[in-house]
């Protein structure tokens, strides 16, 4: 039996709150551990981290997400708010899609809110996932075609194989 791994991550500086010398925005900066969160209408809660020993961090409590307890295929975490693209795992065309990962309430699971259409689509029947950013922060810094190119490619390589786990998604090779 697997134990399950329940994490948060929030934001201790938001994008741009700070400027390098040139004046270009400074990356936020993320931590992620337990929560305690300040339920009575504070902008700001606790993440607390355990290893490599125990830290408190303040972060901005809209920026609190929960880990999905899936990864993607290169091994990042997979949290609330994070921007992905994927396929859906009965898609015979391998259509490339992104979208924004969600939990939804009514359904109690994470879902992924896709960007091209106003679909919605459990994170669970998604593979070949990678995170490309988060909501706050916007995507990585790499140009959104590059990205497209690249995950068009891999996926095109059939380079995709099914793993044995309790996700049971389909993840690189």
């Amino acid at each position: 039996m697997s134990t399950r791994k329940i994490l948060f991550r929030g934001q201790t500086r938001r994008k741009g709150e700070k400027t390098s010398i040139s004046g270009k925005p400074l990356p936020g900066i993320w931590v992620a551990g337990g929560v305690f969160p300040q339920n009575k209408g504070y902008d700001y809660a606790i993440i607390y981290q355990q290893n490599p020993k125990i830290e408190k961090y303040v972060v901005h409590a809209d920026t609190i997400g929960q880990y999905t307890g899936i990864n993607d295929s290169l091994g990042n975490f997979i949290f609330e708010d994070d921007i992905i693209t994927f396929w859906l795992k009965n898609d015979a065309t391998r259509t490339c899609r992104k979208g924004v990962v969600e939990y939804s309430e009514s359904s109690a699971r994470f879902m992924v809110r896709v960007c091209e259409s106003t679909d919605v689509v459990m994170l669970k029947d998604c593979c070949c996932i990678h995170v490309i950013g988060n909501v706050f922060d916007g995507e990585f810094d790499k140009s959104e075609s590059e990205m497209k190119q690249l995950y068009a490619r891999r996926l095109q390589s059939n380079s995709c194989m099914e793993v044995q786990d309790t996700s049971n998604l389909l993840l690189w090779a």
